[in-house]
């Protein structure tokens, strides 16, 4: 195995048990907070959250990704990139915060208390900060930096949520404030990471924000159909349902998110690579043998979860929760073949084709806020669940469509494992006993 190859290895190795350990974190705040907050806090959480989070993906305008670009083609000086990306934070980050609180005006401040709406505009430009550092890292390949900042994120949380949600019992106003102290805690991880490389100076540095903006719109737009397609349900169901069953369907959400962690740690590792791959064929190679790989794991966790997690979700969540084990086994199958976007496009957008399946993902975000029109009037939040994986499962089998097309492969090398990819995992793990 070339050095290269185990460089790669390592990282997703890393990175896959940094995944993990956040999972069974994540599992265990999430539970935590379910328990104190109950299903209508959670919602509120969860709808409060939502439109931010995805303000902060389009804030972003993919000046992270276009960053791990630059810096990783070492084509222009890392003190200027760090320069011109804290001039377009300041305004990004005032727009966004504009934004944002237009769309409380208009929407959900007559339903929820204004200092928790404050609290969730405060954040975005803290989270910026993480966003366009991790651009930096993602560039110099500083994957432990990411994992590390990761870890923080944790230990952040579930300190955060004992001391303000359980003893001194703030409710839902102290899980906004836990939003922005984890916010905080990796933001100052990641400035002091960017000082080690040069000082920062809010100066934009010609022609790199004009660089940044013009090849981050790509990544910008793909990524934001992405979370959107993720989150449009959230934002549907808060005009039309209870806060109460915005919990319920959020505690299915994030169950079946936690099988996210594992291609979305493959996913970063991968547009790592592929921003300094110099061989278009070798990185297609990579990541479709380990799309091949992950599929499998994917398809034979979806089996378990599905058979135990109502069971778990009852014992663990309470009876309070038990409709979410139904939404969380609808959710499945398009979790499974999500995964070949959450693979293939980390690719495609590290090697500078971050529009390249755009298409796929307008149509998919269209069939979902149809469906989820159609569906949750009759059926509630388990419409919801189905207009999620029904436009999930067109976006996998989509992207891959339009990957093998661009690629000139065929679409068994995407969807069917193959001896060899068998051959060389059992060849690593005699290796590494050996």
């Amino acid at each position: 195995m070339s050095h290269k190859q185990r460089s790669t290895a390592f990282n997703i190795i890393t990175t896959l048990i940094t995944k993990f350990t956040l999972l069974f974190g994540g599992f265990f705040v999430s539970i935590l907070l379910a328990r104190l907050l109950g299903p209508e806090g959670k919602g509120i959480i969860t709808a409060v959250f939502v439109f931010p989070l995805l303000m902060v993906s389009l804030a972003d305008m993919g000046i992270r990704q276009a960053t791990a670009y630059y810096v990783g083609k070492g084509e222009h000086k890392l003190s200027e990139i760090i320069s011109s990306i804290a001039f377009l934070w300041i305004i990004t980050s005032a727009s966004s915060i504009l934004i944002v609180l237009v769309y409380f005006l208009l929407g959900p401040s007559d339903q929820y208390a204004w200092i928790i709406l404050l609290v969730a505009l405060a954040s975005i430009p803290i989270k910026l900060i993480e966003q366009y550092a991790k651009g930096i890292m993602l560039g110099k390949n500083r994957i432990s930096t990411i994992n590390i900042s990761q870890l923080l994120r944790l230990a952040a949380n579930i300190l955060s949520v004992l001391l303000l949600v359980w003893l001194f019992d703030l409710g839902v106003l102290g899980a906004a404030l836990v939003q922005i102290i984890m916010a905080l805690t990796i933001a100052i991880y990641y400035l002091i990471k960017v000082t080690n490389y040069h000082k920062i100076k809010f100066k934009p540095v010609s022609p790199l924000p004009k660089l940044l903006f013009m090849r981050g719109f790509g990544f910008a737009a793909a990524l934001f159909i992405i979370n959107l397609n993720y989150k449009i349900d959230i934002m549907i169901l808060d005009r039309l349902v209870s806060a109460e069953e915005i919990g319920l369907y959020s505690v299915g959400v994030n169950f079946a998110e936690l099988l996210w962690q594992i291609p979305s740690a493959v996913g970063m590792v991968l547009f790592a690579k592929s921003t300094t791959s110099k061989n278009q064929v070798d990185a297609v190679e990579r990541s479709t043998a380990i799309l091949r790989l992950v599929l499998p794991i994917m398809v034979i966790s979806s089996i378990f979860i599905a058979v135990f997690a109502p069971y778990v979700i009852r014992i663990l969540y309470g009876i309070d929760f038990i409709e979410s084990g139904n939404i969380l086994r609808i959710l499945l199958p398009g979790i499974c073949f999500i995964t070949v976007s959450k693979i293939l496009h980390p690719d495609l957008a590290g090697r500078g084709y971050p529009l390249f399946a755009l298409r796929v993902f307008i149509l998919t975000l269209l069939i979902n806020i149809l469906l989820n029109f159609l569906f949750i009037p009759t059926y509630g939040v388990n419409g919801a669940a189905f207009a999620s994986t029904i436009s999930y499962i067109v976006s996998g089998i989509g992207f891959g469509y339009v990957y093998s097309r661009k690629e000139r492969i065929p679409m068994s090398n995407i969807f069917i494992i193959k001896r060899s990819d068998i051959s060389r995992v059992k060849g690593i793990i005699l290796k590494k006993v050996s």
